[in-house]
């Protein structure tokens, strides 16, 4: 499979039904529910939850059973926006899922128009990152435990302290082994290695 779920045999049987299920809408309420799904991963807009009622009402659906269809939905097109899918790998994908020829040109024509604003945004979510304001660090050694083999061995402990998109801070602690500090530490390095070579 294309949309980042693994194989066929590894996605969740609910997933597969419900997405065998979308055949039950009509072209036009497909594409409104499309539309609905893809602007919220586009956005992520607060009032989603209360766009699907309206949408429900609107239609005369289950609401319940709508929210298990957006659900499914919003995890397989995670999948495909993970795995960059195009239009003819997102088809392949949906007749695995047993989605009617009708309704995947349907899939299609709504991916395609949303693709660009889909990448955006998630350019935009990979790319936000808090700001580091302060790092305190001690290392230390386990001096009694009620586990033997803990007693004597080294740790690191890390507090950092983040700046929040709307203000404030935020405080992280963590504690490492010596082995998670290196294996921590080579990631860094991997990662700064990254953002010099991209930046240079």
């Amino acid at each position: 499979m294309n949309c980042g779920l693994g194989s066929f045999d590894d996605v969740e049987d609910d997933v597969k039904k419900d997405m065998k299920n979308l055949n039950g809408f009509e072209p036009a309420q497909l594409r409104g529910f499309l539309k609905l799904i893809l602007s919220f991963l586009a956005t992520e807009s607060p009032s989603f939850m209360e766009q699907v009622d309206a949408f429900a009402g609107q239609h005369g659906i289950n609401a319940r059973a709508l929210k298990k269809l957006v659900r499914s939905s919003l995890i397989f097109f995670k999948g495909c926006l993970r795995q960059n899918v195009s239009e003819a790998e997102l088809a392949t994908d949906l007749v695995l899922f047993s989605v009617d020829a009708d309704k995947v040109e349907v899939f299609q024509e709504c991916w395609a128009r949303a693709y660009k604003s889909l990448a955006k945004s998630m350019v935009a979510q990979t790319l936000t990152v808090n700001n580091l304001l302060d790092m305190e660090w001690k290392f230390g050694v386990t001096a009694a435990s009620d586990e033997l083999e803990k007693v004597g061995s080294t740790f690191l402990q890390l507090r950092l302290l983040t700046a929040k998109a709307g203000g404030g801070a935020d405080e992280v602690m963590l504690e490492l082994t010596v082995e998670q500090f290196y294996e921590f530490l080579a990631q860094m390095e991997r990662v700064k290695a990254s953002v010099d070579f991209l930046s240079g």
